[in-house]
């Protein structure tokens, strides 16, 4: 078995692992977060991109060329989406900050400061909630929270914010400043996936960061898709700027240049394919990633289209055959993972255009039939917006070629276990080697038989079996 399953959205860890070649951006981008990271106030830095461009894997080769210059600054990574409200959230936040200052014997200070801070704030966090229309740029300069309680929970607060100190949030946040600043230990806080969270909790995670745990020393670097924040922000009716408002140094991530996103495509297909099979196939493999590049665009895409490629080949291993063309099959995964509609139209509409009546001579159509299969493809793909509409026709044409051209499936193509052949269409979405035919395997069997005899008498048995 040739499989190699791995998580396709798992991040790269070293830079050896950097096929996009980002380390010298990282490298750039780690030299200015540290230089800004030792002044006396709280920096928020955001690395944009969208999903699946590689942000966490960048953030990896940043933290990494971090530790490697600059012995002095501590990182916190810290998952938001992980927790369901703003007091878990909140809760989560400083559990993640403490544990790394209580490990530190020179921030033992510092914890004990900060964690004075944290428990008035969860004191009032745990019955309480934002305030309605609160800014949580915190511009107005308020805490934006308000107790919603009465009775004997406003008693619990107020007793659970007396235990934490007989102070003012903004004596204990003087407090815990004083003894960042006297360290001086600058801390990274790295928030990544902040365009995963609900509406709600992106406003509460900017509260947090920005007037909660505004604190000297204390920095943040966000990791996330600009737009999908920005629609969150609205939602919460809050202008798109607000964004602005929070974030002081905000940087695109580096776009992934064509060829280094081709030459990914094509390792991670070959991982899974026998030496033979790369041999046979490497060349048509370059020209079906160049043909689906449109879809082909990000790191995401790639490992899970390629993961998912490995993973149905394994359906048509016979022993070392395979019983359909990869790269036919690897087209058809690309639309399945990113063009489903397209994909469902194949197999529900194509296959009786590739009969053995293909095998004969062209006969010309009526063109009014023609046309209107070819409304039927334009129809769908109008409802596949979010994939290259010249990738899905390129990828179609290659896949169901006598659909709309005309052009007749070959006796190669049924040679060759093509998709457009009819005796194999039915294989590649039953998953399942022929039923109606000799399967690869075993017609292998028949040419590699020796003495003569042996063949004729497996050709027999095939002739038996099929009823030819």
């Amino acid at each position: 078995m040739i499989i190699n399953i791995g998580a396709a959205d798992a991040p790269i860890s070293r830079r050896k692992e950097d096929e996009l070649r980002r380390g010298l951006f990282a490298e750039r981008f780690a030299r200015l977060v540290t230089s800004f990271s030792g002044d006396d106030r709280s920096n928020i830095f955001a690395l944009y991109g969208e999903w699946g461009s590689g942000k966490t894997s960048t953030w990896a080769l940043i933290r990494a060329e971090i530790e490697r210059t600059d012995t002095k600054v501590r990182i916190v990574e810290f998952s938001p989406w992980a927790y369901s409200s703003y007091d878990q959230v909140l809760k989560g936040f400083f559990h993640e900050l403490l544990t790394m200052l209580d490990h530190e014997p020179v921030m033992k200070q510092v914890a004990e400061k900060v964690g004075g801070l944290s428990r008035a704030l969860i004191g009032l966090g745990g019955a309480a909630s934002m305030a309605a229309g609160a800014d949580p740029s915190g511009t107005t300069g308020t805490i934006a929270i308000t107790v919603v309680a009465a009775g004997a929970i406003a008693k619990r607060v107020a007793k659970e914010a007396k235990a934490a100190a007989d102070c003012t949030l903004a004596e204990l946040r003087a407090d815990a400043a004083k003894a960042l600043i006297k360290v001086k230990r600058p801390v990274l806080i790295l928030i990544d996936d902040v365009d995963r969270l609900p509406p709600m909790q992106v406003t509460a995670l900017f509260q947090l960061i920005r007037v909660n745990a505004s604190l000297p020393m204390v920095n943040y670097l966000l990791l996330m898709d600009r737009e999908m924040v920005e629609r969150s922000l609205e939602k919460q009716d809050f202008a798109k700027t607000y964004l602005e408002k929070i974030v002081q140094f905000g940087i695109d991530l580096p776009r992934a240049a064509p060829e280094d996103l081709h030459a990914m495509a094509i390792k991670r297909v070959m991982r899974v394919l026998t030496e033979e099979e790369k041999a046979k196939s490497h060349a048509r493999f370059e020209q079906a990633t160049t043909t689906a590049a449109g879809i082909l665009d990000t790191p995401r895409a790639i490992g899970r289209i390629a993961e998912s490629f490995g993973f149905h080949l394994e359906f048509f291993r016979n022993g070392q055959v395979l019983e359909v063309d990869p790269v036919d099959l690897f087209l058809l995964e690309t639309l399945r993972c990113q063009a489903p509609k397209l994909y469902a139209f194949i197999r529900d509409e194509t296959g009786s255009y590739s009969s053995w009546e293909a095998l004969l001579p062209y006969i010309p159509e009526d063109e009014k039939k023609r046309n209107r299969r070819k409304e039927k493809l334009e129809a769908v793909l109008a409802q596949e917006p979010g994939a290259t509409e010249k990738a899905l026709r390129d990828i179609f044409d290659v896949l169901a070629p006598d659909y709309i051209s005309g052009r007749h499936s070959t006796q190669n193509d049924f040679a060759d276990c093509r998709l457009c052949s009819s005796p194999h269409f039915r294989n590649y979405f039953e998953l399942t080697v022929p039923r109606e035919h000799p399967s690869q395997a075993e017609l292998k069997a028949v040419i590699d038989s020796k003495p003569q005899k042996v063949a004729n008498s497996r050709v027999l048995a095939l002739i038996d079996h099929y009823g030819w």
